[in-house]
């Protein structure tokens, strides 16, 4: 009797009925419930519209998007369309206690409040909607936040063509005309000029580097399931208005590890062969001010320097601190009152990367690693948009504790899970054009 020879028949058989069964074509679900998308649009609503306004209490400020992440997750659970993952729910027992033990160990140096902040905007990771309902709530979700993101599109323009003829501040930062109770807090760069020019924040948004960034997640969306022509002028014009290389950045590494990941010889011809052309298509669409500011990694209290190599140097001599810093960190909130501290005479920002190690050690960036590896686990949207989205998250900005990003990426990644029959046998791999077929990508 050949017995491994029919073991391996039956192998064999049940991975083919498995492929077929993944083959089979996915029902999209029912369509999204009013009372979500009602919560998902009060979101978005909070997010680009009202960034500028928070609620202060004392010392602290709520953005109110925080707020409208638990209303979403409330609606969600009576609608019927979240469940609570056990993944992410260990991974987060597992963060905790990480920052619990930091905050422990560095009392006096470290802040309860951060840690409570922190506990606020990671709870709803917990959370994920049914498998069935995962194509057509993030397609109707993404929808939504491409169209508020047009509005802010045109407010740039707007603003653009208005500022040579309007002279008013609150024509840039509304929020100076608010009561201070409702006045988002911190600093930024919300009026901002680069020479002579204007450096575009949408009207709404708190800098112009939240404007390129939010338009490049629109065109990521955009590119992968829609591809309207005017839609993606829109939103490259309302990058360029801001003359920031956040979501240029964003879009570029996005594409580029998608198309490396699905034919990367192909990719790295095209790429190749872009290379003498880039001088001529820079001068076209007006790059050439952010190409100069390239030379700012290497010019220490400039923007560049500040996020992206200042960091390096301070992250690397924090770990050394104290005998556990470098596997639980320093603290809940440290790093910002470290950085008062240092003697340095240049400026450094605290990317997520940054914060999470400098805070949370080695222990703490694994656990924030597990906790996005679960998040984006099989999630519905397409591997550019993830992509774009880690890449943001990890090094585009203060992101960690920034309740308006997480409520992005919560809304267009974390919450909406791959049908059931989208989950493809081992050795086979869903691609953007095969997770979202019928839907225009």
């Amino acid at each position: 009797m050949n017995v491994p020879g029919r073991l391996l028949g039956k192998a064999a058989r049940r991975d083919a009925e498995r492929a077929a069964k993944a083959a089979e074509p996915v029902e999209d679900g029912p369509a999204p419930k009013p009372a979500t998308r009602a919560a998902i649009t009060l979101l978005l609503v909070t997010i680009l519209f009202v960034p500028q306004l928070a609620i202060n209490a004392g010392t602290l400020a709520m953005n109110f998007s925080l707020p409208a992440v638990y209303i979403l997750i409330v609606v969600g659970l009576l609608d019927g369309v979240f469940v609570v993952g056990l993944s992410s729910l260990l991974t987060l027992v597992f963060l905790a206690a990480v920052a619990f033990f930091s905050l422990k160990f560095n009392a006096g140096h470290a802040s309860s409040t951060s840690l409570l902040l922190l506990f606020a905007l990671y709870i709803p990771f917990l959370f994920r909607g049914h498998r069935p309902l995962g194509r057509v709530y993030f397609e109707w979700a993404a929808r939504r936040y491409v169209l508020l993101m047009m509005v802010v599109a045109f407010a740039a323009m707007a603003q653009a063509a208005l500022h040579p003829f309007v002279h008013d501040d609150r024509l840039l930062a509304f929020s100076n005309s608010m009561p201070e109770a409702i006045r988002q807090s911190g600093h930024y760069n919300t009026i901002a000029f680069t020479g002579n020019l204007l450096r575009s924040n949408g009207f709404f948004l708190r800098e112009p580097s939240f404007l390129s960034g939010y338009a490049g997640i629109a065109l990521l969306i955009e590119i992968a399931l829609f591809r309207r022509w005017l839609v993606l002028l829109a939103l490259i014009a309302a990058m360029l208005l801001a003359l920031s290389g956040t979501g240029i950045l964003i879009v570029l590494i996005a594409l580029v590890v998608a198309g490396l990941r699905r034919a990367p010889v192909k990719a790295l011809i095209g790429g190749l062969a872009l290379i003498p052309a880039m001088p001529v298509i820079a001068n076209l669409v007006g790059l050439a001010l952010l190409a100069d500011r390239l030379n700012e990694f290497s010019a220490p209290g400039s923007s560049g320097y500040a996020r992206f190599v200042a960091p390096w140097a301070f992250v690397q001599g924090g770990l050394s601190r104290w005998p556990w810093s470098l596997l639980i960190g320093n603290g809940p909130g440290s790093i910002l009152r470290a950085i008062k501290e240092s003697d340095t005479t240049f400026e450094i920002f605290d990317p997520t990367w940054a914060k999470v190690l400098f805070e949370y050690g080695v222990a703490g960036s694994i656990g924030f690693a597990v906790l996005l590896g679960v998040g984006y686990r099989l999630r519905e949207a397409p591997f550019s948009l993830k992509t774009g989205m880690l890449y943001a998250w990890i090094a585009a900005g203060e992101n960690l504790l920034d309740p308006d990003f997480n409520g992005i990426m919560l809304l267009l990644v974390i919450f909406w899970a791959k049908p059931v029959s989208m989950v493809i046998p081992s050795g086979s791999r869903v691609t953007d054009t095969a997770a979202h077929q019928g839907n225009g990508a």
